[in-house]
């Protein structure tokens, strides 16, 4: 056999292997496999305790149809995922860096601050400094009733049973000494604090926090002044407060966050005065909304809306609770001592 043989020349070249690619090739595939466009959902559903729930299907019902695409859309993702996770440690971590690093996680759905909070740690110390983008499916907070001694106590709204127990006031939130309102309030679960404890200042890049809102929610602005609209629009500052003290005091500048929504276009710039006076409006647009009716004896209805991006304003040294809803009197409620 002569040793120009084709065949005998490429048996003795060395075995490549993935490792001998360099890393920037090594990252675009890891690029290829566990990125999608698409948000990869981290979690999304009704938790087992408001399964019977008409409220959470009620409130949820879009949220999860949405969800459910996504998921469909990133299944070659989520699936590939799981495999180079558990490779030997070079690539599990190069592949986690791209894959938590790339992608944006939705919570959708009853999702809490603990469903939140859970999952992040579960994801480890390592993969948690990796993640650049997380969503928040935003609707109206869980709502407890104050008493005049400001201990909050389970209620019933209109025969809705609450998603989430009553919970103290938040520990960074202070009550007036001179405040002896009672009435609906914001629950906030304490899970909170947990999530940004595990944010932590010490990343490899920075993370956004997106808290998209549902249509007809601005915290601290009153969208619908009349009536029934506006005890079920009425969103406080808490939530936003809280989220921000928390961000300070445990992100070092790490992580931002940004508060997403649409609105009718109209009222949002009525009140867009007394939005600005609380939040910062990073970005608007204006947009419309087609609906054409299956039943052609309906007309087809079109909506002007407001697509808005915004960051709180600067905290307050001393932060206060919100008094109770202006609108307590008004509901109906069966409440649980």
């Amino acid at each position: 056999m002569s040793i120009h043989d084709p065949s005998l020349q490429a048996s003795s070249l060395p075995r490549v292997t993935f490792f001998d690619l360099s890393r920037e090739l090594r990252d675009y595939c890891y690029d290829l496999a566990l990125t999608t466009p698409t948000p990869v959902i981290a979690w999304s559903g009704i938790r087992p305790e408001n399964s019977e729930s008409l409220k959470a299907k009620s409130d949820f019902e879009k949220d999860l149809e949405t969800a459910s695409q996504f998921k469909t859309a990133t299944s070659d993702v989520r699936n590939m995922t799981p495999n180079l996770l558990r490779c030997n440690s070079i690539v599990a971590h190069e592949a986690a860096s791209i894959f938590y690093g790339k992608n944006k996680f939705v919570f959708a759905g009853d999702w809490t601050w603990e469903t939140v909070a859970t999952w992040f740690g579960n994801i480890g110390p390592k993969n948690r400094t990796f993640v650049t983008s997380i969503e928040l499916w935003q609707h109206q907070p869980s709502h407890a009733w104050q008493t005049a001694s400001g201990e909050r106590v389970k209620i019933i709204e209109f025969d809705w049973e609450p998603l989430e127990p009553p919970f103290p006031r938040n520990r960074h939130l202070y009550r007036s000494p001179n405040s002896m309102s009672e009435g609906l309030v914001e629950s906030i679960n304490p899970a909170i604090e947990t999530f940004f404890e595990l944010l932590g200042n010490e990343r490899v890049s920075k993370l956004l926090l997106t808290i998209s809102l549902s249509r007809k929610f601005i915290p601290g602005v009153e969208m619908n002044p009349d009536g029934e609209q506006s005890h079920n629009g009425w969103f406080s500052m808490d939530l936003p407060n809280i989220v921000e003290k928390l961000r300070t005091i445990y992100t070092a500048g790490g992580v931002d966050v940004i508060w997403k929504g649409e609105l009718l276009r109209e009222p949002f710039l009525e009140k867009r005065e007394n939005i600005e006076a609380r939040w910062e409006i990073l970005d608007m647009e204006e947009f419309d909304y087609t609906h054409t009716p299956r039943n052609v004896k309906f007309k087809r209805r079109t909506w002007h809306l407001m697509r808005f991006t915004m960051r709180i304003r600067e905290l307050p040294e001393l932060l206060l609770a919100e008094e109770p809803s202006p609108y307590s009197d008004w509901g109906y409620y069966t409440r649980y001592v």
